[in-house]
């Protein structure tokens, strides 16, 4: 979650702390651009709201710390001005307002940067320390308890030293304070002379923390030029001491470590992964279920993984390689059971190819795939991870996106995907246009009715038992009538199904009423005026006789016809209602908009890119029309309703044919509605007809389109609400121009059915459901402009029993966290900044979660910067905020890339392990308690 601190405020650091006595921890921020310091209250929540600000003059305020420096039980805020070289202190009222600011000088040309806060005398007074970067000393200014302060203390820090940050503690245990840069305090406000400590040659530091710095920090060498890139930590050799494996890029090969019991001397074992592989990414599992754990490496260069079978004693003889795809250059790879199958499956990021593939699994090795999921063009993806999101107890996958500064969550789903089509041709030239269907002789199956636009006539194809369909039956109802819509039901209340028909070149409707056999001996004309256009047709009761009447959209008059029926068969002439001048309507649709129990309709207007909804009165005339827009130019089509989102409110939804989007209005109940949301049936796709029904048997409504321009069937499958996952589709051919959809049950196996109407390959398509394998993408997440996310693991951070999401943004030097809603979206984004310069690039996890490395049940993240030479643990508090971080520096140009969690030493204590790019080498900290 971003909170904005005003346009160039360039906000340079961050206290916490109660400011308003509301038991909330609040935000103070010292804005550099801007001059002034920020203030954001906290809320029950985990939200903040911006409160105020306090101005500081042309301070250019670099630091801001709280605390306590009158004694009144309310927080103080103090800053260190680098721009007018003085420290400035605001007292608080304890309501969340503030003095003035007080001033106090750090000395002519001083430049502080830092300060710090402590009692260094032990006078139950707070006193301020600061580092002055331009004069290379220490202040330390002997606070007096009242909000003032004495003449600052100077120790010089040495020429040109430059210090930059400040930190205290007590590092030798006498029980008096510390500093560093300047240590051994002697606990009456006065130090000893500093002793200093070479961090390397050009290294530059800006930043120091406290730490456990007692040598138990070790490293171990993974060869000259070795590059690792990635590590593991399991158990391979049965000797309950943690093992590690290790990428090496550099060297091509993968490097084992043996653990010991103390840590020192650990054996390696080396495994070549090929000629210029490039090893980006490593995982381990047994993948042929021989109790003997394998390793999985992702070669970058060569575009494939390669899989090392591991023996009882550690070693890894059998190798096989499974190609990723050409140029896929893949970057992350993990193992899990993907499928419930009980055998583990691979996960792999493929950054050239802007994928993700998966290998399924069958528990002796092999595998099948790799089947991918395309994750957006340019996405570049970099790091995956596995959790289950949704709460579905099914395993979904978390992507880090570095091209596209987003992360996305592929949902594993049930979704009943669809069969290869079946084609059932209507003829040469036949052009078929609609189709519906209804079981029209009375078997007990359904039946398919086309109507035919080039070959003027309706096309019945017969259903049996297992889905397929007899050949067409075609009724002419006129060589030049072009049949553009057709509805079936009871017109003339015998129990047998009619065929109402709109004809666009002969203006007119045909009905076709059945003689329940499947035969058609009577038609009935009725005119919808000169040069109408009739284009599309609906069946409703408008004037509330138990009779049903008919709806027509007449394209070319600009109106829609109302034809109120008699019940017998027959209707009256056509009363219309114009949808506007030039507006060339091509869709109607009815029902209740306003709950008076009266029909309404709503129809689309091709020309004028709006819908327009006129509500009846209940005697089949209805009231002026009121239009919504679909978006400039977006030439609407089609129009259903619905009530997609529960709440006994009819929805409407629209095919945008040249916006290619479907475009869905929620209903307030009263007749209006909201405004359009669109979602994308893909660049060109030009869709054109709309069915909607639970397709997946989740109990949720999705979202069925005939894609006329991209000859292809979309499903976007409803996940909550009104909300919808990205499209899935399936293709109708080449050419096929697929005009109409419609759905049912045509094989009595319980899940729904398509049958399409393709225009362009004079055929009729039928798609049969069946269960499958399948992840859908759910809408991705913004990590920030220019983050190019390098890292993302899962965890539950806040202890809500949903998962969420940590991602490392190696180029905004931030690490964040985005919260998990508990059906496979995201609720709230909160962001941690890991230091200028720091390009963080991997978050340590186990078992695929990141950690509780203190033991309080709560998670910690631990982070590799490559570029700070540093590992950063950030420290979980209750309130799924992270109370402080933990800095261990590692020597300059370390360059550390990969890390990971395990108990190393058996103590029963979490230890790091840190893969160093630039030495070569495996860095370990132990935790001591």
């Amino acid at each position: 979650m971003n909170y904005s601190t005003g346009a160039d405020s360039n906000p340079r650091s961050l206290a916490v702390g109660n400011l308003n006595s509301d038991l909330q921890q609040d935000l103070v921020v010292a804005n550099f651009g801007t001059h002034n310091i920020g203030i954001f209250f906290g809320m029950s929540n985990g939200i903040f709201k911006f409160h105020t600000t306090l101005t500081a003059g042309s301070s250019r305020p670099l630091c801001v710390s709280v605390g306590d420096f009158n004694n009144d039980g309310h927080y103080d805020i103090a800053t260190v001005n680098y721009g007018t070289d003085t420290v400035g202190i605001f007292l608080g009222h304890g309501n969340g307002s503030f003095s003035n600011q007080i001033t106090f000088s750090t000395g002519y040309d001083s430049l502080p940067v830092s300060l710090v806060i402590a009692d260094f005398n032990y006078d139950n007074a707070v006193d301020i320390g600061v580092a002055n970067y331009g004069t290379n000393n220490i202040g330390v200014f002997l606070g007096y308890g009242n909000g003032s302060f004495g003449i600052p203390t100077l120790l010089t820090t040495g020429i040109n030293s430059h210090p930059y940050s400040i930190a205290v503690a007590d590092f030798n245990n006498d029980l008096q304070l510390d500093i560093v840069v300047v240590n051994q305090g002697n606990g009456n406000g006065s130090f000893f002379n500093q002793q200093t400590y070479s961090i390397g040659s050009g290294s530059y530091p800006i930043f120091v923390t406290t730490g456990d710095f007692n040598n138990d920090k070790r490293t171990y060498s993974t060869g000259d030029d070795s590059n690792p890139k990635s590590i593991a930590m399991t158990y391979f050799n049965d000797d309950d001491l943690m093992d590690m494996a290790v990428a090496n890029m550099g060297t091509s090969n993968v490097g084992i470590l043996f653990g010991s019991v103390k840590v020192t001397g650990m054996g390696e074992a080396i495994s070549f992964t090929g000629s210029a592989p490039c090893p980006q990414s490593i995982a381990v599992g047994d993948l042929n279920n021989d109790s003997q754990l394998d390793v999985i490496v992702g070669n970058y260069g060569m575009d494939n993984i390669k899989i090392f079978f591991g023996d009882a004693n550690g070693t890894f003889l059998t190798q096989t390689i499974f190609s990723t795809g050409f140029l896929s250059l893949p970057t992350s790879v993990v193992v899990k059971d993907l499928n419930n199958n009980n055998q583990l499956d691979i996960v792999i990021a493929n950054s050239g190819n802007d994928n993700i593939g998966i290998l399924f699994g069958h528990g002796n090795g092999s595998f099948d795939g790799p089947i991918t999921y395309y994750t957006d063009i340019g996405s570049n993806p970099q790091s995956v991870d596995i959790g289950d999101f949704n709460g579905d107890d099914q395993l979904d996958i978390v992507v880090a996106n570095y091209g596209s500064k987003s992360v996305n969550i592929l949902l594993k789903y049930d979704p009943r995907a669809f069969q290869s089509m079946i084609w059932y041709s209507t003829g040469t030239n036949s052009n078929p246009n609609s189709a519906a269907i209804g079981d029209l002789n009375n078997d007990g199956r359904l039946d398919i009715v086309v109507a035919n636009r080039g070959s003027g006539n309706i096309g019945i194809f017969f259903g049996y038992d297992n889905g397929t369909f007899s050949r067409q039956i075609t009724f002419s109802i006129g060589s030049s009538s072009r049949p553009y819509s057709v509805a079936i039901n009871d017109f003339n209340n015998d129990s047998r199904l009619d065929i109402a028909v709109a004809n666009f070149r002969s203006d007119e409707i045909v009905i076709l009423l059945g003689d329940g056999d499947g035969t058609f001996t009577n038609q009935m004309r009725y005119s919808t005026g000169e040069d109408s256009g009739s284009i599309f047709i609906v069946v409703g009761d408008f004037n509330n006789d138990k009779r049903l009447d008919l709806a027509v959209a007449n394209h070319a008059s600009a109106n829609v016809g109302i034809l109120l029926g008699y019940g017998n068969g027959s209707f009256r002439n056509q009363m219309s209602y114009s949808t506007g001048s030039n507006s060339f309507p091509l869709s109607v649709t009815v029902g209740d908009f306003n709950h008076d129990n009266w029909l309404d309709f709503a129809v689309v207007n091709y020309a004028t890119s709006n819908l327009g909804i006129r509500l009846g009165h209940g005697d089949g005339t209805f009231s002026n029309q009121t239009t919504y827009s679909t978006g400039v130019r977006s030439k609407p089509c089609f129009i259903t309703t619905v009530d997609l989102n529960n709440d006994s409110r009819l929805d409407l939804v629209v095919a945008n044919y040249k916006s290619n989007n479907i475009g869905i209005f929620i209903g307030h109940g009263n007749g209006t509605f909201s405004s359009q949301t669109a979602y994308s049936t893909g660049s060109g796709s030009g869709p054109n007809s709309i069915i909607i029904g639970d397709f997946n048997n989740d109990g949720l409504l999705d979202i069925v389109v005939a894609n006329f321009l991209g000859n292809t069937i979309g499903v976007l499958l409803g996940f909550k609400n009104d909300d919808f996952l990205s499209l899935l589709t399936y293709s109708t051919g080449d050419a096929s121009q697929p005009y109409s959809v419609v759905a049912g049950d045509f094989n009595n196996d319980g899940r729904l059915d398509m049958a399409v109407a393709n225009y362009g390959s004079n055929n009729v398509g039928v798609f049969l459901g069946y269960d499958s394998r399948n992840f859908l993408r759910a809408p991705s997440y913004s990590m920030g402009n220019e983050s190019r996310p390098r890292y993302v693991v899962v965890g539950d951070f806040n202890n809500d029993s949903r998962l969420d999401v940590v991602v490392a943004n190696n180029d905004t030097d931030n690490i964040m966290i985005v919260f998990g809603s508990g059906h496979g979206t995201f609720s709230s984004k909160m962001m941690y900044f890991t230091g200028n310069g720091s390009h963080p690039c991997s978050i340590a996890s186990i078992f695929g979660w990141v950690l509780d490395m203190d033991n309080d049940t709560l998670w910690e993240v631990a982070i590799a910067t490559a570029d700070a030479n540093s590992i950063v643990i950030l420290w979980g508090y209750s309130n799924r905020n992270f109370t402080h971080q933990t800095t261990f520096q590692n020597s300059f140009g370390s360059h550390p890339f990969a890390i990971a969690v395990g108990d190393v030493n058996q103590d029963n204590l979490t230890d790091v392990v840190v893969a160093n790019n630039g030495y070569g080498n495996i860095g370990f900290i132990s935790k001591t308690c």
